[in-house]
């Protein structure tokens, strides 16, 4: 065989190899003990016990802290409630947590599903956006980014090959530092799940930074309009909800909808409590109730007025968990 043949066949089968290792490589990083890598708990409270669960959270840190499960649980006479929700997360990513939690073990209870009815600066500032993270792709499975097309319906063409495709290099990316790390061995084997509450810390009291920020939140109040005990009479949010940074969180509460009603369980769109917010206009509660079909659950306007029960303006303490976890039951098995 003369040279120049065998050093093509050599390459082909280079070639051949690459491919192939490039293909397995991404079938491996679809698995849950990868994709879970850096949420250990989240992959316990899906995969580390056995049966349906009596409800699901999902949402930002504010839902993370804000809801106890085990209460919820206790309130509802349900069977067991998990909350996944997680700080900095995308909604395809809670979308995500959803599906792989029926799959794995089936949902018989309420879906509680915060909603970010902000345009949030800081989304707009990322490559990715519409409501992304960027390392959101080391967490979805394969087949869910093309899903996501159909929730940009305002984005170019080019922008939607662009997010793909970064998407995959994340995959990548991750995936090779998850697989040399040896980080996804951490969930493989677990037990029993050890927790079935996703929270970082005790939350007990603000520190100092904290107070500083709810203090400078009471000055806010003071200047719009002139005492914090009036608070209920600022100006309401602007509306964002339906611009099109939101498109895909829109898109993902009309999948949870779907599901919910497959599985013939109630859903509900949650606003978490924030210290002494502006109200929501009800013309823009009347609008998301008209898009979906359900209503959006806003939070007492006590607890958002009660320094006491915030570790900081976004995020209740515990003893703030607590009420507004019974408040959200009430409201539960008002809508069952």
């Amino acid at each position: 065989m003369a040279a120049p043949t065998r050093i093509r066949l050599v390459y082909g089968a280079l070639a051949v190899a690459t491919l192939a290792l490039a293909a397995w490589f991404l079938v491996w990083s679809d698995a849950p003990a990868a994709r879970y890598a850096r949420m250990p708990c989240q992959y316990r409270a899906i995969y580390g016990a056995s049966g349906p669960v009596g409800g699901v959270v999902l949402g930002t840190s504010r839902a993370q802290h804000g809801i106890d499960p085990a209460r919820l649980q206790e309130q509802l006479g349900s069977g067991p409630i998990v909350n996944l929700a997680r700080g900095g997360r995308g909604p395809g990513q809670l979308r995500q947590m959803l599906l792989d939690l029926d799959e794995a073990r089936g949902i018989d209870g309420p879906i509680i599903f915060e909603y970010s009815p902000e345009d949030i600066a800081f989304w707009r500032d990322e490559p990715l956006y519409y409501q992304y993270m960027p390392n959101e792709g080391q967490r979805l499975r394969l087949a869910a980014l093309a899903d996501d097309w159909r929730g940009k319906p305002r984005e170019p063409l080019y922008s939607r090959v662009r997010d793909t495709l970064a998407h995959v290099e994340m995959r990548f990316d991750t995936g090779i530092e998850t697989l040399l790390t040896g980080a996804w061995r951490a969930n493989r084997g677990q037990g029993e799940a050890r927790s079935e509450w996703c929270r970082t810390g005790e939350w007990i009291a603000p520190n100092a930074g904290e107070n500083r920020q709810l203090n400078r939140r009471e000055r806010a109040v003071r200047r719009r309009v002139g005492d914090v005990s009036r608070w209920r009479e600022q100006a309401p949010n602007p509306e964002t909800a339906f611009t099109v940074n939101q498109d895909l969180q829109n898109a993902v509460v009309d999948d949870v909808i779907a599901l919910a009603r497959e599985r013939g369980i109630p859903v509900l769109f949650v606003l978490m409590p924030e210290y002494l917010a502006e109200p929501y206009a009800p013309a823009f509660l009347d609008a998301f109730e008209r898009r979906f079909g359900v209503p959006l659950v806003v939070p007492d306007a006590a607890l958002s007025g009660d320094r006491g029960r915030f570790l900081d303006v976004f995020h209740l303490d515990r003893a703030g968990s607590a009420d507004y976890t019974d408040w959200l039951a009430e409201r539960i098995r008002r809508s069952s």
